[in-house]
């Protein structure tokens, strides 16, 4: 391993220790973890956590020789390489050439297995690339061929993949035949073979037009319905649109017009990316020549004007690009990108509340900026934020580098407010939930610090007794209608 010294840190040097976007400097060398592989160019693209705390990143890096590998690092929750994961922490697989761009995908299923996907080019093919490994790094060869599932019917580009509840795996992006343009959605089992019973064999193409077109990171609902944001351009004319599909792949009439809801037809748009609330609203970022905003949509698609502005919230600063949006237990809401010029500049992670002002108690008046090529973040269990990318190309041969930012959930209540208690708490995992004021019945969610669902209930008594002790230790929050509560589990 080489060792980089870079000028990671930007505006947050002076500011308090452990305060939420500040560094966490108990984790790697004062926050950092930078890992090389083959002395070349290395690119982190995508990042998560497993239930043990370890953190895994996924990117490409090259060889001496020329060529790439797909490459994971798995690191203990401190920062350092986990030696049970590949060799000594490293896992590299090499398949084909790649296509560089903040469309990959990385996912950890619930029996801990990863799955990576991106577009794959090899012997002029063009298509979706999944791959998924055994939680110590090995290729599973129970999916697909020895590991690994292609994909490809003509020029297809992923823009993103979503690993569905039951297992299945949707892939999302666009194909180009001929010319002719259009959305592309497939389907696996999870074995990686094609659900025959989504489309027309595991594949829906949906026609958009023969000009030019690009899909976005696709997402699911909690009911299935699929949102694809892409942006088109026809006779000059610049659009950017999402439509959703029902989940057997049939636009959703009920969602815009005829499935589909136009968002900005006057500016070009250069990225998006979009992210669903626990109660169904659509939060999406747009970079576009003004600048970088976040809107937020009804389950119907219109505007949601009670956000920010009339529904958009500005953020300051011509050059930033959001890449990815988190939303906390508490309905606060993470905003990560990075900032071009000439060359790639220091990434951002801004926090907002539920009504899209900034949050100024985050980092140095409501965000941090790093200095290193961001690609991607992720929360932790304990609700700590984990960002993944790369060192600058300038700086030298770039190595993936991941960074810890403190982080809490805003205003959630420890214990209890007038009508709830919760005791004991912390607990070995079994909570008991009392209402003073108990008249009826109340429906309720566990989730963890990423947002996942693990329980969903409804309070039926005065007191009511929650079992949480299969869950891992960490942070997890209690929501009802009106409240939340953080539940502490030993």
């Amino acid at each position: 391993m080489k060792t980089l010294l870079l000028f990671f840190i930007g505006i947050i040097s002076s500011l308090t220790y452990a305060q939420d976007g500040t560094l966490d400097t108990s984790f790697g060398n004062n926050g950092f973890a930078i890992t090389d592989f083959f002395g070349r160019s290395d690119r982190g693209t995508s990042i998560a956590v497993q239930d043990n705390g370890r953190i895994i990143i996924y990117g490409f890096a090259s060889h001496s020789g020329g060529g790439f590998s797909y490459a994971l690092a798995g690191h203990l929750p401190d920062g350092s390489l986990d030696p049970t994961f590949g060799i000594g922490g490293l896992v590299t697989t090499q398949i084909g050439d790649f296509y560089e761009e903040y469309f990959n995908s990385l996912h950890i299923q619930p029996d801990q297995k990863i799955i990576t996907s991106t577009t794959f080019f090899e012997n002029g093919e063009v298509g979706f690339l999944l791959v998924r490994y055994l939680p110590n790094g090995t290729l599973d060869t129970s999916f697909g061929t020895d590991g690994i599932v292609k994909t490809s019917y003509a020029e297809n580009y992923l823009s993103g993949t979503v690993l569905l509840p039951d297992g299945k795996i949707l892939a999302g992006g666009s194909s180009t035949n001929g010319g002719d343009n259009s959305i592309l959605l497939v389907k696996y089992l999870p074995d990686g073979s094609l659900d025959t019973s989504f489309g027309t064999n595991g594949s829906l193409f949906h026609f958009i037009n023969n000009e030019s077109f690009k899909v976005f990171g696709i997402k699911v609902q909690s009911d299935g319905k699929i949102l694809v944001p892409y942006k088109t351009e026809e006779n000059f004319v610049k659009k950017f649109q999402i439509a959703r599909f029902l989940p057997n792949g049939v636009l959703d009439t009920d969602f815009g017009v005829v499935g589909i809801v136009e968002i900005e037809s006057s500016t070009e748009v250069f990225h998006s990316s979009i992210t669903i609330q626990d109660d169904g609203k659509i939060l999406m970022s747009l970079r576009t020549q003004p600048g970088t905003s976040i809107k937020r949509f009804l389950p119907s698609g219109e505007i949601d004007t009670s956000f920010g502005n009339n529904g958009t919230t500005i953020i300051d600063g011509d050059m930033f690009t959001a890449l990815k949006i988190l939303v906390q237990p508490d309905d606060a809401i993470i905003v990560f990108g990075i900032t071009f010029g000439f060359e790639p500049d220091f990434n951002r992670t801004y926090r907002f509340n539920s009504e899209g002002i900034l949050d100024t108690t985050f980092g140095a008046n409501g965000y941090t900026a790093l200095g290193f090529e961001g690609a991607d973040i992720a929360f932790q269990q304990d609700g700590k934020l984990v960002i993944g990318g790369n060192t600058f190309f300038y700086s030298g041969s770039e190595s993936f580098v991941v960074a810890r930012l403190n982080n809490g959930s805003l205003s959630v209540s420890e214990f209890e407010n007038d009508s709830f208690k919760i005791y004991p708490n912390p607990s070995n995992g079994i909570f008991t939930i009392e209402r003073e004021l108990f008249s009826e019945n109340t429906p309720f969610q566990i989730t963890d610090s990423t947002g996942k669902i693990i329980v969903l209930g409804e309070l039926t008594e005065k007191q009511t007794q929650l079992n949480l002790s299969s869950a891992q230790s960490g942070v997890y929050f209690l929501k009802t209608s009106n409240s939340v509560f953080r539940l502490l589990k030993n």
